[in-house]
């Protein structure tokens, strides 16, 4: 239309077209995206579209303005795809004021970076996402986004599903009870085999992104499930910023391992210093061990494993440690470590070749919570 009628140009069919493939064929507006191509009743094609201005095309029109409504009437900038109910609503009078200029430049600008992060993806690996939950020490668990999650392996794979496999594993009573973690543990196998497993044996090359929040031997157990033949990465959230992703792409960290022996103990028992430094004395309180095998991270803390290579560091020392104690009847392992490093412990155990592994947790002090291997 022109000058004329009080409003700017119409966009032409080439800008309308790069706007739908732009969109995806999908309405911009914030979570709706509606197939707009596709009748969601019958499944029939059709042509739901509507070219929306984010500046209307008249300045007396939904945040219109005398100076840019006819300049940018046909500028792609400033037009998005929406199905027809969202843009009946977002020029319905009296809603400037919701939806503002800048709140549509940014729906607009989220929903075509998606778009294109997929397009760029169409490619790459596919990975299905598993969210394992369980309140800690009888506090649930943060609450999960798979959208937020899929941010973490995004653009090198992309998800098969947006949503994720959840293995969610309810409290059996008192934490330190016998009987929470023996019923804890049964329920985690079972699901872990109706879900994961079956999935896997129905699409052995299945890709698995594992998403963790629950008490650290439950994630040892469900590393153990998974194994190494598993294809398989792990993530652990950043409680200052609140993300999946990883923190570096580089090795920021190391670990070594020291030895303690005492001539009147029995047994042996691995102490796992990452993110905190355990005492001696809380170790020694479960029992009198001969020798102590202590894993230490040079730097200790919550993001003492920032990069999926500290983590590759960390399981390669562990492993190592392992390795040099095959032929030991059982270890007693004391865990302090993030969720990455627990998922690794039991993913790289391997069956009939090392001790069989008490797990501990502390809750004031260390108790017997699960046992991997034989």
């Amino acid at each position: 239309m022109s000058k004329s009628k009080n409003r700017g140009p119409a966009p032409s069919p080439k800008t309308i077209s790069i706007l739908i493939a732009r969109a995806g064929g999908r309405c911009q507006f914030e979570n709706c995206n509606k197939n707009i191509f596709l009748d969601e009743v019958t499944l029939d094609d059709t042509n739901d579209s509507n070219v929306a201005h984010i500046i209307a095309s008249s300045p007396k029109g939904p945040r219109g303005s005398q100076t840019l409504s006819f300049a940018m009437s046909d500028k792609i900038e400033n037009l998005m795809l929406m199905c027809l109910d969202h843009h009946h609503l977002i020029d319905e009078k009296g809603r400037e004021h919701i939806y503002t200029v800048e709140r549509l430049n940014a729906m607009k600008a989220s929903q075509e970076e998606r778009v294109q992060k997929l397009m760029d993806n169409l490619n790459a690996d596919v990975t299905m996402m598993l969210h394992l939950t369980s309140p800690i020490k009888g506090k649930q668990s943060d609450s999960f986004s798979a959208r937020e999650a899929a941010k973490a392996f995004l653009p090198r794979m992309r998800a098969e599903s947006e949503y994720a496999m959840t293995i969610s594993v309810p409290a059996f009573g008192e934490y330190r009870s016998e009987e929470y973690w023996q019923k804890a543990e049964q329920w985690l196998d079972n699901h872990f085999c109706y879900t994961v497993r079956s999935k896997v044996n129905n699409c052995p090359n299945t890709h698995l992104s594992v998403f963790p929040l629950a008490p650290i031997p439950l994630i040892v157990k469900l590393g153990f499930l998974m194994g190494d033949k598993m294809r398989a990465n792990v993530y652990q959230k950043t409680k200052q910023l609140d993300t999946w992703e990883w923190q570096s792409t580089v090795l920021t960290n190391d670990f070594k391992v020291e030895e303690k022996t005492f001539e009147s103990g029995v047994g042996i028992a691995i102490v796992l210093s990452v993110t905190a430094e355990i005492e001696m004395e809380a170790v020694l309180k479960v029992a009198t061990f001969k020798t102590v095998y202590i894993l230490r991270a040079d730097r200790q803390g919550d993001e003492s494993i920032k990069s999926e290579q500290d983590l590759s560091a960390f399981w390669h020392k562990y492993k190592e440690l392992c390795e040099s104690l095959k032929g030991k009847e059982e270890l007693s392992v004391f865990p302090a470590v993030p969720v990455s490093a627990a998922f690794e412990m039991g993913r790289r155990y391997m069956v009939g070749v090392y001790p069989k592994m008490v797990i501990y947790d502390r809750d004031g002090d260390f108790f017997e919570t699960l046992t991997i291997g034989d």
